[in-house]
């Protein structure tokens, strides 16, 4: 299951979302910001989901390629791992 970490506000900003941490403790970058799209998978992301049901959600929300949708998907993840935003059970 994949989840974002508690302790993140999502706020649009300009033609960008970004999310900002305001969570006390762990050391974790103060903000990330993102497009439409990743604010869309960022707001399924706020409760336990799966990789499919993301995946499924952006092929129903936007008209792309199940391949374009894995690619963005994917980037999106890495990034979020790499900044240690998201919690994977």
């Amino acid at each position: 299951m994949l989840q974002i970490k508690e302790g993140y506000i999502l706020r649009p900003f300009l033609e960008k979302w970004v999310a900002v941490y305001v969570g006390e403790g762990e050391e974790r970058p103060p903000m990330f910001t993102m497009n439409k799209t990743g604010a869309f998978l960022w707001e399924r992301l706020q409760s336990p989901t799966t990789r499919e049901h993301l995946l499924q959600a952006m092929l129903d929300r936007y008209e792309v390629t199940e391949e374009l949708a894995e690619q963005q998907l994917a980037q999106f993840l890495s990034k979020l791992k790499e900044k240690r935003i998201l919690d994977e059970k």
